[in-house]
């Protein structure tokens, strides 16, 4: 098994050919993605003002106007999955307008904002505006940690009314702002829509941890065995993303996005990772949409073993329900016969486009040495194909 920080190095240079890099470490002050908070309502219990999550913006949103003697430069700033997020360098205070079309808040009762700072901040403050005589304020006592996406996610009922006697039944403008040494940080912003309920970010629960000692598996990725195995991520279906995503235990699951079809591939010994005396090969994977068509392609590259052609080998489909883990665990012994027990990489099908999988706890046993597990979670749906 190779050392994190052996993974971490691998995945940079990959990154400086392809353009992928997303394996945060420790100080990250800038997002490279837009952010990754998934939400549950659909979009017709909200109201989108800017963002990436529903993929609509108000038609007259505005960054740039200037109030007063404010520091702030607003711009847009590109991620590199090709979505745009608000940019406040400087940041003291900053308003966005949507003056040609204001959002109805007579059914809302949320506000929500993703928002990104180069520094930890605890002093964010919001306004809103029905009309130019009356402005409500709501400033939050939270600490917001820096490097990661937040959701700032307000009821409306906590405004208070600072000023005039209209009820906040409209906005055409929101003013954001920090105070003292909060002053001068970057933030960056994203998904800011309003909402007629809560829209708490949904927690990836962990998956169920495997029982058999790390002596008795190869391991691929896991957050039992180890994350550090040397690998890279292979475009062989379209381009994707790929980053680490922590469950609600604090496990970092493989996150692909945007995804169709992609490898992963080992990455030492001639792109040879050997197998012995094992034979099962165990996947699990979260879906973040439903995805009726799921399955795995184990492979040994050509001339491996003196094979003129590929050796593959393609699981059956798997009908995989969205928002649950669902495991995978299947026999290979053939397959790794024909292969000298070694295999390249692990392919991945969803049969479709734009979909959201995290991945964790695959790697290859021998059946003989497994302990049974006694009972799996609600959430985990376990796959024994038919013989």
């Amino acid at each position: 098994m190779m050392k994190r920080d052996l993974f971490i190095k691998l995945v940079f240079i990959w990154g400086l050919f392809t353009g992928f890099t997303d394996i945060h470490a420790a100080g990250v002050t800038e997002p490279d993605r837009a952010s990754d908070i998934v939400y549950a309502l659909p979009i017709e219990k909200v109201i989108p003002i800017f963002g990436s999550h529903y993929s609509k913006t108000n038609n007259s949103f505005n960054i740039y106007d200037k109030w007063g003697d404010e520091k702030t430069t607003p711009s847009l700033a590109q991620t590199e999955d090709g979505f745009n997020l608000v940019k406040l360098s400087n940041f003291d205070y900053h308003p966005l307008t949507f003056y040609n079309s204001p959002a109805d808040l007579s059914t809302a009762t949320y506000i929500n904002i993703d928002a990104f700072f180069s520094k930890d901040v605890s002093t964010v403050g919001i306004k809103l505006y029905p009309s130019g005589n009356t402005d409500y304020e709501f400033t939050s006592n939270k600490t917001y940690k820096k490097g990661k996406w937040h959701s700032i996610q307000i009821p409306l009922s906590e405004f208070a009314r600072v000023k005039g006697d209209e009820a906040l039944q409209t906005t055409a403008s929101m003013l954001l702002s920090v105070q003292g040494d909060d002053v001068g940080v970057t933030a960056y912003l994203d998904n800011i829509y309003f909402s007629t309920e809560a829209n708490e970010p949904m927690e990836i629960p962990a998956a169920l941890i495997p029982e058999r000692s790390a002596a008795n598996v190869v391991n691929f990725y896991s957050t039992k065995y180890g994350t550090g195995t040397e690998v890279v991520f292979l475009e062989w279906g379209g381009k994707y993303n790929v980053s680490k995503k922590e469950d609600n235990e604090g496990n970092e699951l493989l996150k692909l996005y945007g995804f169709n079809t992609g490898a992963i591939q080992y990455n030492l010994n001639n792109q040879i990772l050997e197998i012995g005396d094992n034979n099962k090969f165990h996947l699990d994977v979260y879906a973040g949409n439903a995805i009726p068509a799921f399955k795995v392609t184990l492979m040994l590259y050509d001339n491996r073993i003196g094979n003129a052609e590929n050796i593959e080998f393609e699981t059956p489909e798997y009908n995989l329900a969205a928002n649950e883990w669902h495991t995978i665990d299947i026999d290979i012994d053939d397959f790794l016969e024909d292969t000298e027990r070694k295999i390249s990489t692990i392919q991945i099908h969803t049969g479709s486009s734009n979909n959201t999988i995290y991945l964790d706890h695959i790697y290859f046993y021998n059946d003989e040495d497994i302990i049974p597990v006694e009972g799996a979670p609600e959430h985990m749906l376990i796959f024994l194909p038919c013989n």
